[in-house]
């Protein structure tokens, strides 16, 4: 059975508020609590292995702690970098709740609804590109105004922030790798605009 503020608490003597603002470091209004205290309170949530309730913090701040993270696929070294990247900044104040749409626009539609549903504090998303799930991109952002970060690619005249690939940079290091080890003969296919390489 879980450890409450109570049972600590009592074996504190001192009032459930007063133990939950000594292990939270708040000091309520004027009052503020002695060091002999906090450290007694800490002391006996720490020997009885107190874990705080996320969840009653969640409710009593309105918040889930959580972030969707929607990813077209979970092959490639985009999405593998985009998701340590997301972890380790994450961590440990929000935890990702993770879904793959494979691009298929239902399927990014209903984790969009998923992430909805379970009132995640923020969502990062990889747009399909498909036009059909625009307007639930746009509910997210009008009806629930909950922050939206797209990676991968931006959707047109939605203002959003976007995390890219920088295809420029790789390209140019890939280019620059291969004329090192001495080869000249090399050729670059893509659609590019006004860019040059500068080896």
């Amino acid at each position: 059975m879980a450890v409450t503020l109570k049972e600590i608490a009592r074996q504190a003597g001192v009032s459930p508020s007063t133990a939950s603002h000594a292990i939270r470091g708040i000091h309520p209004g004027k009052r503020a609590l002695s060091p002999k205290t906090i450290q007694t309170v800490r002391e006996i949530a720490e020997k009885l292995g107190y874990r705080p309730n996320l969840l009653a913090a969640g409710l009593a701040s309105n918040k889930t702690f959580t972030i969707g993270v929607l990813v077209a696929t979970l092959r490639g070294n985009f999405y593998e970098r985009i998701l340590e990247g997301i972890t380790e900044v994450m961590h440990p104040s929000f935890t990702p709740l993770l879904a793959v749409h494979n691009y298929k626009s239902d399927r990014e539609r209903k984790e969009i609804e998923v992430f909805i549903g379970k009132h995640v504090d923020g969502i990062i998303a990889a747009y399909s590109g498909d036009s059909e799930n625009l307007d639930i991109y746009r509910e997210l952002r009008d009806v629930h105004k909950m922050p939206l970060v797209l990676v991968d690619r931006g959707i047109e005249n939605f203002n959003a922030p976007v995390v890219r690939n920088d295809h420029y940079l790789s390209t140019y290091l890939a280019i620059r790798e291969l004329a090192k080890l001495g080869h000249k003969n090399i050729i670059f296919a893509g659609r590019v605009e006004n860019f040059e390489l500068p080896i």
